[in-house]
């Protein structure tokens, strides 16, 4: 309560009041399968990591249930086990994990083409992967076909998370058949996305072993879209992107071979390639997800977009449980919305030019609520995101500009050429006109006969001289 003022002015107070500040998630975690009967595992939990040397670290510790639940647990286990670490990396000294074995080789994949911390589940514990909360990504890893029914039940609607599958394998030739094989017998999910042909990578081992490794295209994908995730965010296409570490696909894969796996409507589902270009080397090539309903989940960024928003904001909405259900908390809420969403506008998330274009936030009676819902203690915020996607096909359009043409309003296009007039048939030439003909010379006149002429003078006497 105030206390009156001994004299007059302006007293500044500060007081508790209801508002929602929300911020997104610090991180999304991947979660990498192992084999089934993994030695680490001890405490029925995922172990997360931090690189590879915390694998090998956690392998070495075997039966000693050192899996956690936390990012902050598992750095203070493995600050607790420096000294573990250094034995094992000591000269002579044995490891109990190999660095040729498939989840090793995974791992440095993940790791060097942008991973960063993850945790690792063996295949046959998946049900305690619902219990990661920061869990954003379920990644195959190189574990066989069978376990990918399992990863898709992980991945349903609300959940937030996202699978990265492996394709074939197969060296030495490029089978469109069994592609298209393998492909049908996934069913088709805006949840997940597909990765062929897996990779071959010429790598040094410890020990000083050197080989050709098959590594699982799921674990190098993994590491790029985490990779994207911390120079954007979910927003930006996992897709374009070069490969590290010396990796190359098994299998060439051309233009005609991805155009027949990437459906032109979305309307089958589309597989996502690594191929090698000259100059490049190898790129990830695509970024779409496996569903087969139209262009609207088609691609890996809009998808996740949604889950990254919708895991920040169903765990703001714990705060307004047992608010009171009226303007004021609805007005408090959509106000926490909004600011959140501009935020990821100012980090070009969305696809408008401005804050109006690019979401809408909607709350109140009568727009997202009746009477009957707010009896029924029911709050009902509705959302709508544009998020923008990716330039999958760029066209250049060329055109012929005429001399002085500018390009002030856009390209002129040139005035179609005039077709050519026919030329003229000669003129007849004009006939010469007749020469007139010459007058007739009148004839002369006879000499008068002054006789004859004369009236007066009689007739001339005949026979005169």
């Amino acid at each position: 309560m105030s206390q009156l003022p001994l004299s007059p002015g302006v007293y500044v107070e500060e007081v508790s009041h209801f508002d929602l500040a929300l911020g997104s998630s610090s991180r999304a975690v991947p979660v990498l399968l192992t084999s089934a009967g993994s030695r680490w595992w001890g405490e029925q939990q995922p172990a997360l990591i931090g690189s590879l040397e915390d694998y090998f670290a956690l392998e070495g510790a075997g039966n000693m249930g050192v899996g956690s639940l936390s990012l902050a647990a598992a750095s203070r286990w493995l600050a607790d086990n420096d000294a573990q670490t250094a034995a094992a990396d000591a000269p002579g000294a044995q490891r109990s994990a190999d660095p040729g074995s498939l989840e090793a080789l995974a791992l440095r994949a993940y790791f060097a083409n942008g991973g960063t911390a993850c945790y690792l589940c063996p295949v046959d514990q998946l049900e305690q992967i619902e219990a990661l909360s920061d869990a954003s990504l379920v990644v195959q890893a190189g574990q066989p076909q069978q376990v990918i029914a399992g990863i898709l039940n992980l991945c349903q609607p609300g959940s937030g998370r996202f699978a990265l599958l492996d394709g074939p394998q197969h060296q030495g030739f490029y089978s469109a058949q069994r592609l298209h094989d393998f492909l049908g017998e996934i069913s088709p999910t805006p949840r997940a996305a597909l990765y062929y042909p897996w990779l071959n990578a010429r790598w040094t081992l410890q020990g000083g072993r050197v080989g050709t490794y098959a590594v699982p295209p799921s674990a190098v994908a993994a590491g790029l879209v985490m990779k994207t995730d911390n120079a954007a965010g979910p927003w930006l296409a996992p897709g374009n992107l070069p490969l590290s570490s010396g990796l190359k696909p098994q299998v060439a894969v051309g233009n005609s071979a991805q155009q027949a796996f990437t459906s032109k409507d979305f309307t089958a589902p589309s597989v996502n390639m690594f191929r090698e270009f000259p100059g490049r080397g190898a790129v990830l090539l695509g970024a779409r997800t496996l569903t087969h309903s139209g262009p609207a989940w088609g691609y890996i960024n809009v998808r996740r977009t949604f889950d990254r928003v919708e895991r920040d904001l169903q765990q703001a909405m714990q705060r307004f449980l047992f608010e009171p259900n009226g303007p004021v908390s609805w007005e408090a809420l959509r106000a926490g919305v909004e600011n959140y969403l501009y935020v990821l506008f100012r980090q070009q998330a969305f696809a408008g030019d401005t804050p109006q274009s690019s979401y809408r936030v909607e709350i109140g009676l009568g727009s997202t609520m009746t009477q009957q819902d707010t009896l029924a203690g029911i709050m009902r915020m509705r959302i709508g995101l544009a998020v923008v996607k990716p330039a999958e096909f760029v066209f250049l359009e060329f055109s012929q500009l005429l001399g002085g043409a500018t390009l002030a309003d856009g390209p002129a296009l040139p005035e179609p050429e005039p077709e050519p007039e026919p030329e003229p048939e000669p003129e007849p030439e004009p006939e010469p006109e007749p020469e007139p003909e010459p007058e007739p010379e009148p004839e002369p006149e006879p000499e008068s006969d002054p006789y004859r002429d004369d009236p007066e003078a009689g007739e001339q006497p005949r026979g005169m001289i």
